[in-house]
């Protein structure tokens, strides 16, 4: 470590108030302090040293040189010095060890260069080696605590720790108003109650715990109970980690991602000011596309009503001289005069069923979609329908007969439902997907027969728990996931309407229309295998439940892109 410097001598000739040569010798004692009445140069000695040490030659407090004043540098020298020819000079000695070094500097002229031994003294120290008696009385009497603290930094050179200071100062107010500010634990607090469904209102560690234990972890594992709110809690360690192993067993991403689908279907909420239920999603805008839709078919068949009650009224006046009493019976049809020996209605073996014949079951399901026509659909159906027979009216002709699940019946014009209510896309793309899987049901029918048959045959039906026979049997879709909405999910899965499933009528003579996409009726006949849950159901119970099953206003549905 390098020997420190020491002050040997100061040296003052023609310098402020001392023209003649003054040498002051400090070699003896380290400390001191000057004592002097008023005059006699005390200030000049603390003068010279901060002359000799300064970078510009000059003193502080004397400030610049104006107009009619000795102020600035031309006041270091003494008055008289000029007319005595004494040049004005500062010398000094430092002592390191056993090293004097010596320098001086004078205080005329336009150049005062500084000594190198003060230049060397001033790398030495940190701090300025002057500090006048006003500077102190001013940090005393008048300085705040705080520009006291930046004093004093200026003073250690230090000054970056004014503003260590003032962050500090900052960040202690903001602490403050933080701990004191209650609106973020207002938050919590309206959080935790719409998280406990109002059970805990406001935050209290000990309901939180008493919350969380019993209506939460007590009905997943009794034996898991939170002690404490952290997260080294060896129950929620453990609740952490069955989470980390249920979510790699049973897919946890998958099963959000089908609830974020099923939420842009539909998403009920409660508004946090008005407590009001709102509902978003597809669905809803679906059903308001529906109400507006109905409000038109409505429209529509009250038109067609009017229309088809004139064209009726036309149609019976050429027709009605064929039903009068006693009128032999035409040889030809008088609409495409054709032979009425060589039409289907013209012999009984051209016809597939006689009256009171019951209808097979693919034959009931093209009528039941041809029913859905009519403009008194529920009036006709009522409880719900068994099957349909073949009945003959009283002019002669046949009709279908509608045979309720309490027995009663009625007939129905399927002309009228021809002519009156032509089916919704929606009921055409619903017949057309079933048709696509028709023979799938038929396969998973033969196989339950095939496996859960008893010796005669018969197998229980899953609604009554009776045995049947196979030609009794339906596959019935159990609920929540119906043909309905098998067909309505599969849609939205794709991103398809209603319109942009391609359709064709049905073909040899079925009601029904078909998908004439292959590769569309494919992938539904695999989505369908993959989430149709089917019962064996017998055939009048599951017809019955047909229209129960049916999506209606409110529920999901399926929408067109022309709505």
């Amino acid at each position: 470590m390098a020997d420190p410097y020491f002050f040997q001598s100061l040296g003052l000739t023609g310098f402020r108030a001392y023209l003649q040569p003054k040498t002051f010798d400090f070699s003896k004692k380290r400390c001191l302090a000057i004592f002097a009445p008023n005059g006699s140069g005390k200030s000049s000695v603390i003068d010279a040293l901060e002359f000799v040490l300064s970078k510009d030659g000059t003193l502080e407090r004397l400030g610049q040189r104006a107009i009619n004043n000795q102020a600035g540098p031309i006041a270091l020298a003494h008055n008289l010095a000029e007319e005595a020819k004494i040049v004005p000079t500062v010398a000094i000695g430092l002592i390191s060890g056993k090293d004097v070094t010596n320098g001086s500097r004078a205080a005329g002229g336009a150049k005062r260069p500084i000594p190198a031994v003060a230049t060397t003294l001033n790398t030495c120290m940190a701090v300025p080696p002057i500090i006048r008696g006003h500077a102190l009385r001013t940090f005393v009497e008048i300085h705040t605590p705080e520009q006291r603290y930046a004093d004093v930094a200026n003073w250690l050179q230090l000054s970056p720790l004014v503003e260590v200071q003032k962050n500090l100062r900052s960040l202690r107010t903001q602490i403050k108003t933080a701990a004191e500010d209650e609106t973020a634990l207002q938050r919590v607090d309206t959080q935790l109650a719409k998280e406990t469904t109002q059970a805990v209102k406001i935050w209290d560690t000990t309901e939180v715990l008493s919350h969380a234990n019993m209506l939460i972890l007590a009905p997943l594992d009794p034996a898991l109970i939170l002690t404490a709110l952290a997260a080294l809690d060896p129950a929620y360690v453990e609740l952490e980690a069955r989470a980390k192993a249920e979510e790699n067993k049973i897919g946890l991403a998958g099963l959000r991602q089908i609830r974020s689908a099923a939420a842009s279907l539909w998403l009920e909420t409660t508004d946090a000011d008005s407590g009001e239920a709102m509902v978003s999603g597809v669905i809803p805008t679906f059903d308001a596309a529906v109400t507006t839709l109905t409000t038109a078919e409505d429209k529509e068949a009250e038109e067609r009503d009017k229309a088809a009650g004139t064209v009726f009224q036309a149609l019976w006046k050429a027709a009605e001289s064929l039903f009068v009493e006693g009128a032999p019976a035409p040889d030809v049809c008088p609409v495409c005069i054709t032979p009425i020996a060589d039409t289907a209605a013209g012999s009984a073996e051209a016809n597939r069923y006689r009256p009171g014949e019951r209808l097979n079951d693919e034959d009931a399901l093209d009528v039941a979609a041809l029913l859905e026509r009519h403009t008194e659909y529920v009036a006709k159906v009522g409880c719900g329908f068994s099957h349909f027979q073949v009945m003959m009216t009283e002019h002669g002709t046949q009709c279908f007969r509608i045979i309720r699940t309490d027995g009663s019946g009625t007939d129905f014009s399927y002309p009228h439902c021809i002519t009156q209510r032509p089916p919704s896309r929606k009921q055409e793309v619903s017949q057309a997907f079933r048709r696509a899987a028709r023979f799938d049901l038929y396969k998973a029918r033969d196989a339950f027969f095939a496996t859960h048959g008893d010796a005669n045959g018969n197998a229980t039906c899953a609604a009554t728990g009776e045995r049947i026979t196979r030609d009794d049997a339906h596959m019935d879709h159990r609920p929540p996931m119906t043909f309905e909405v098998i067909v309505t999910t599969f849609l939205c899965g794709r991103g398809l309407s209603l319109d942009s499933v391609p359709l064709t009528t049905g073909q040899d003579d079925r009601v029904s229309p078909e998908v004439t996409d292959q590769t569309l009726s494919e992938a539904f006949r695999w989505y369908h295998s993959s989430v149709a849950r089917l019962d064996l159901v017998r055939n009048t119970v599951n017809l019955a439940q047909a229209s129960r099953h049916r999506l209606k206003d409110g529920r999901v549905s399926l929408a067109s892109d022309a709505v």
